[in-house]
C-alpha cells in the first residue's frame, strides 16, 4: 500500500497551528489599520490578546518549522502555509509605515 504524504494536512495540529497563524495576522494586521482604541470593548479585547498574539508570532513559526520537517518538507502542508503567512505579517509589521 502506497505511502500517503497528505495524511499530515488531514491531522488536527495542522489545522489548529493554520487557524492560530491565520487569526494572529488578521490581529495584527487589522490593528493596524483601525484605530483599536476608538471603542472601549475593541480596546479592552486587544489590550487582553495582544501579549498572546505577540508570543504566537515567535511560537507559530518554530512548531510549524518542526512539524513541516517530520512531513519531510511535504511542499502542501498547512504547515508551510502557517510559516508563509506569519513571515508576511512579520514583514507587513515591520515594514508597514513604509509602505502606507
Amino acid at each position: 500500500m502506497p505511502e500517503n504524504s497528505t495524511s499530515g494536512n488531514n491531522s488536527i495540529t495542522a489545522k489548529l497551528i493554520l487557524l492560530l497563524s491565520v487569526a494572529t495576522a488578521a490581529l495584527w494586521i487589522t490593528s493596524q489599520l483601525i484605530d483599536v482604541y476608538q471603542y472601549t470593548i475593541v480596546g479592552v479585547f486587544y489590550e487582553i490578546v495582544w501579549l498572546p498574539m505577540l508570543a504566537m508570532l515567535v511560537i507559530l513559526p518554530l512548531a510549524g518549522i518542526v512539524f513541516w520537517v517530520k512531513e519531510k518538507f511535504y511542499r502542501y502542508s498547512f504547515y508551510l502555509y502557517s510559516i508563509l503567512i506569519i513571515g508576511v505579517t512579520v514583514l507587513l509589521l515591520t515594514f508597514w509605515k513604509e509602505l502606507f
